[in-house]
């Protein structure tokens, strides 16, 4: 078992409050993206819907892994 002290623990907190903004940031991202690709008949912005979605998934599941 991991024991963490007071300021660990606020670090902790802090940092997850950061990663659960980036991947809200990049969910919006790629919601704001989705007419520019046309129903993913335009490569670019479908690629960068897609990647959008994909970062904001993996910094959701750190945030995940830290509760």
């Amino acid at each position: 078992m991991v024991h963490y002290s007071h300021l660990d623990i606020g670090e902790l907190i802090l940092s997850t409050y950061w990663l659960l903004c980036a991947a809200i940031s990049f969910e919006v991202i790629g919601t704001l993206l989705l007419p520019a690709s046309n129903g993913f008949s335009k490569l670019l912005p479908s690629v960068a819907v897609t990647v959008s979605y994909i970062v904001s998934f993996y910094f959701l599941s750190l945030v995940v892994q830290k509760l």
